[in-house]
């Protein structure tokens, strides 16, 4: 049985805005959660929904659906 991790990411939030691409350790937090979902090796598929073009492109250099 295949595990699948899907990421939904928007690029606009009501409560906290700008969220997803606030530093954190000096790299936005989209890139936190992307990576670490991708290191921990869990998966064997991973889909990320968004409407953000930057998420995209970041998702699309690791070779990941979107």
């Amino acid at each position: 049985m295949k595990k699948i991790a899907i990421i939904p990411i928007k690029q606009i939030s009501k409560r906290v805005p700008g969220k997803n691409f606030r530093l954190f350790c000096e790299h936005p937090l989209y890139k936190y959660i992307i990576s670490n979902t991708v290191n921990s090796k869990s998966f064997d598929e991973i889909y990320i929904d968004t409407d953000s073009e930057i998420i995209k492109e970041y998702a699309k250099k690791l070779n990941h659906r979107i």
